[in-house]
């Protein structure tokens, strides 16, 4: 078995065939387990994702009798339960180079020439990047990076092992191309380095130092490591030591800051060896400071692993995160573990109760027990602890912040062995510390119970002993976890209220969370009694204009990018950046990193505090500023559309916002914001094929008939509306009813919009107002009034990217006349004036037409490539509606081709994909989709057609669209239909 490249199986030599990309995939996944049980439902979730089609069982079952029927029977055997590969770890490629790597990890001290040798036989066993033709199943992403970095390690274990041979022209040559593939590798640049240095190239050396500083800024905002750092330091120095021996072989003991934000499992952080125990001048009592707790500690497994790991190699860890977010439980509860190698224990120094910041370091000292001889509290502190091995742990220090990083400071700089974990709302700013964001805890998805669960169905067993959590009750608590945006505080003190309410109760009144999450309690510290106190404890320090920002930014309901903060905010783009900063900084503000760039987000709980403390009337202040600036956004999304640009991404990362946003102009009554944003965004909706809820928000506009008042404006109902907003979004729920396949309602909408007239400064939407009618007229029969419509649409001065959609609409009238000469000749003047406005979406649209009339007369050799370029145009342009509808005509189109399989497997990509965006081809196209459909779904057996359509429904986008391409672009099978059936 062969992983470390394409996955291939071999026999006495002898490549077997394997399949497609599926049977790859599952040979590969048992194969990473070879010799072991691998339990069928977690192969199911290795292939399919956490949400496997019904039909992945069968599917899964199926392609294992195929590959049992390719390797024999011994070597994929029937066994209860799941599936096993049953071969030695030695034959296959990833598991033989995981025992090399084992052994040549042993070997690097002691014997660098044998280590060399095995790290060269595993790194031979490369023929690509691992796992290459499955890599997008979900089971391979981790598998293949796991891959990839056990290559990186063999890679620097080799460099090692040369170095120390004095080989360092090899290391030159061999890691300069790893760095290549790895430039923020600090090992691979160390190497770099020293081998520049010992072949007299000291510039060099200190160029891949500043390269490497800049790599690590750019990508990962960090700092070189210490030990990158100590070679640079040497270099500089021109130290002896640096010219023989292994360069990465002296272990260091520095520290460098780094940000860590937690989601998901920590890697590549070792635990540094235990320094000698040294007696103390607080022998015997120490972990007196630690209280006991009074409840479990619950999940945080990841956290609470990392949190050990980061303590012992940091000396000081700063945890931060929202105020509830647990941060103390989870440094004490991380420290107490520590105590069996800590003989001078874990110190508690507990901050929430300082007002003066100067008492900080007399707190240090009573906690610690020298208060008595502290005339110079820090210096006492210092006598006592100098020769201890001890974690002190500084909890809250966020109002006190300049004062605990001092003593921070002081306490570190003066004894060695002492490490500190703080915990704090913002990092301390101190040299060398480590800063880990604790995150809310996650919820459950569907059937699965996440922490956040778990902690409420505890805390909620202490006040109610029969609360269990099950299948009814597993629902409405993961509902309110979600709601109280998984903060442990907030979690907890809902599940104290079973003592007086019900399950649903609770959920009933969550959204009222600061009267619901009230006292908690007099074990609890006054600042986490009620959820306000807890978020009243970060608020009230803050400056005017940090309140002004953070309100701001509360309004948002999605999140903001910079730009759109400042418009809401008022003030100045350098002003808001700083005051954000000092935001994010006092855990306030979550900083999300997504494909368009930074965006930055309030968590619900804190927007809710902030609604109440400002006021219904502030509130309602900024939501109009909100509603008005994302009309400007949605005004240039139509203007992109309009012109030459394509700004969906804009419509899908602002869809809360555009939510919160009609919310408030539904309140208010300001239909004309509302029209606006609908109207603007509806050419977006259409596109992604996501009008379902645009529909119903402008039936809800369009609820009365609108009534010219003849000088450029418009009365519905009671609001008076600019004609040119009106026409727009009449056009889009025209637009929105066609891609539904409600056609009459898509015909009176457009309707509406004609009658209105040539609204002043619209002609663009005058012309396409009626280009869109008489479609719809020609698809009931009426050709001659649609010819008149596109007469007129044509006579109005428009860009020439407008006349190409007449000119796409008058082909596919002419198409429903049987004119298809005529047909074929505007559609391709069509095409050509797309071309001139660089217009995909009219270019590609009268390439679908015309596929369609060469399936009429039986050429699906020339519609495939026609169509198949469309369809690989539109994809790249996050065109999901329209490409889509060309995945479903290249079904019909395989289907001709004598590819009825691979045209099974389209239709069923195009049933998944659009379920998920809420629209089918078929219903927008219902003369051509069916009967389309018909050519696939007629022909295919029962069977065959269920694993065709359930192979489909694996696809994501890409694939299904790759699949679409290579189907309308390789040679024809010579299948008759007959053949099909069988």
């Amino acid at each position: 078995m062969h992983l470390l490249g394409p996955v291939i199986a071999t026999i006495d030599g002898a490549e077997v065939g394997l399949g497609g990309r599926m049977p790859r995939g599952v040979l590969a996944a048992l194969a990473l387990e070879a010799g072991s049980l691998v339990p069928a439902e977690r192969l199911l979730v290795d292939l399919w994702g956490e949400q496997p089609p019904p039909t992945a069982e069968g599917t899964l079952r199926a392609y294992v009798s195929r590959l049992r029927a390719a390797l024999g029977q011994a070597t994929l055997p029937r066994v209860t339960g799941g599936y096993t590969l049953d071969v030695p770890t030695t034959a296959v490629d990833a598991l033989a180079v995981a025992d090399l790597l084992l052994l040549a990890r042993a070997a690097i001290t002691h014997e660098p020439a044998e280590a060399e040798r095995l790290a060269d036989d595993a790194l031979a066993r490369w023929r690509g990047e691992a796992l290459g033709d499955v890599v997008a199943l979900p089971f391979a992403v981790p598998a293949a990076e796991g891959l990839t970095a056990r290559r990186l390690e063999l890679e620097v274990l080799r460099g090692r092992a040369r170095m120390v041979a004095g080989r360092h022209d090899l290391v030159r040559d061999s890691l300069g191309v790893v760095a290549s593939r790895a430039p923020t590798d600090e090992q691979v640049t160390a190497l770099l380095m020293v081998a520049a240095y010992r072949d007299q190239r000291q510039a060099e050396a200190l160029q891949r130092f500043d390269t490497l500083r800049v790599v690590l800024a750019d990508t990962l905002g960090i700092d070189p490591g210490p030990e990158v750092q100590r070679i640079h330091r040497a270099v500089l120095q021109q130290d002896p030591d640096l010219l023989e021996g292994d360069p990465l072989g002296v272990p260091s003991a520095s520290a460098t800051p780094v940000t860590i934000t937690m989601d998901g499992p920590d890697r590549g952080l070792e635990m540094g060896p235990a320094p000698a125990v040294r007696s103390t001048a607080l022998e015997g009592s120490a972990g007196r400071a630690v209280p006991i707790p009074l409840t479990t500690f619950v999940g945080r497994t990841a956290q609470l692993e990392q949190v050990q790991r980061l303590s012992s190699t940091a000396r000081l860890l700063t945890l931060t995160g929202v105020g509830g977010a647990g941060k103390t439980r989870l440094a004490l509860e991380s420290v107490r573990r520590l105590r069996p190698r800590l003989p001078d224990g874990p110190w508690l120094i507990e901050l929430a109760g300082v007002t003066d910041p100067a008492m900080v370091p007399a707190t240090l000292a009573q906690a610690i027990g020298v208060a008595a001889v502290a005339t110079d509290p820090m210096s006492a502190v210092i006598a006592a602890m100098c020769g201890c091995r001890a974690v002190v742990v500084l909890d809250n220090c966020e109002h006190v912040i300049d004062a605990a990083a001092a003593v921070a400071a002081e306490l570190l700089g003066a004894c060695s062995e002492i490490s500190i974990v703080a915990t704090s709302r913002e990092p301390l700013g101190v040299p060398g510390e480590r800063v880990l964001v604790i995150p809310p805890l996650a919820a459950g998805v569907a059937d699965e119970v996440g922490e956040a669960e778990l902690l409420f169905a505890d805390r909620a067993a202490l006040v109610d002993p029969d609360f269990v959590l099950d299948d009814r009750t597993r629902p409405i608590v993961q509902r309110i976890c979600r709601a109280l945006d998984g903060i442990p505080l907030a979690i907890e003190l809902a599940a104290a209220r079973l003592s007086a309410l019900s399950l649903a109760q609770i959920d009933g009144l969550v959204e009222d969370r600061f009267a619901l999450l009230g006292d908690g309690g007099r074990g609890s510290a006054p600042r986490h009694r009620t959820m306000a106190a807890a978020i009243d404890w970060s608020y009230r320090p803050l400056t005017t204009a940090q309140r002004e920002v953070l309100h701001a930014a509360a309004v948002f309901a999605g999140g903001c990018d910079l730009d759109a903060l400042t418009a809401v905010a008022g003030g100045r783009l350098g002003t808001t950046a700083a005051v954000l900063t000092q935001l994010v900084d006092k855990s306030l503000v979550m900083p999300v990193d997504v494909a368009g760039g930074r965006r930055f987000r309030v968590l619900q709980t804190i927007r809710d505090y902030c609604r109440e403390h400002v006021g219904e009337d502030a509130w309602g202040t900024l939501a109009a500023r909100h509603a008005a600036w994302m009309a400007e956004v949605a005004e240039g999304v139509a203007d992109a559309y309009l012109g030459r640009d394509t700004r969906w991404d804009v419509a899908i990362a602002e869809r809360d916002n555009v939510r919160a946003a009609l919310t408030h102009c539904d309140a208010t009554g300001d239909v004309e914001t509302a029209l606006r944003i609908c109207g603007d965004l509806s050419w977006a909706w259409f596109r992604l094929g996501q009008v379902t809820e645009g529909n119903r928000w402008l039936d809800r506009l369009l609820e009365e008939d609108p009534e010219p008042l003849g000088d450029g404006t418009v009365r519905l109902g009671r609001a008076t509306v600019a004609a040119a907003d009106l026409v727009q979004a009449l056009v889009g729920r025209s637009q929105g009813a066609y891609l539904a396949g409600d056609l009459p309602t898509a015909h009176r909408r457009i309707t509406q919009a004609v009658a209105l007239g040539e609204p002043s400064g619209s002609g663009v939407l005058a012309s396409l107002s009626r280009t869109y009618l008489a479609y719809f007229e020609a698809a009931f029969g009426n050709a001659d009034v649609a010819d008149e419509l596109l007469d007129v649409a044509e006579s109005i001065d428009v860009p020439e990217w407008v006349l190409a959609e007449v000119d796409m609409v008058r082909g596919q009238v002419r198409r429903s006349q049987g004119r298809i000469a005529d047909a074929v000749a505007v559609l391709e003047r069509s095409r050509e004036r797309a071309v001139r406005w660089e217009n995909t979406y009219v270019w590609a649209s009268s390439g679908w037409i015309l596929a369609k009339i060469l399936l009429d007369e039986g050429r699906a050799v020339e519609a495939g490539p026609l169509l198949a370029e469309a369809t690989r145009r539109l994809a790249e342009q996050g065109d999901r509606s329209s490409t889509l509808t060309a995945l479903h005509t290249m079904g019909s189109i395989a289907a001709e081709l004598g590819r009825h399989y691979e045209g099974g497997v389209l239709l069923g990509a195009v049933d998944r994909l659009g379920a998920r965006v809420g629209f089918h081809p078929a219903r927008m196209d219902p003369i051509d989709g069916p009967r389309q459909r018909e050519l696939v779904t007629g022909v295919l057996p029962a069977p065959a057609l269920e694993r065709a359509l359930a192979e489909g429904a694996e696809l994501d986008w890409a694939h299904a669209v790759a699949l679409a391409v290579q189907v309308g672009t390789t040679p024809p099978r010579r299948v008759p239909s007959s053949a099909a059936r069988r």
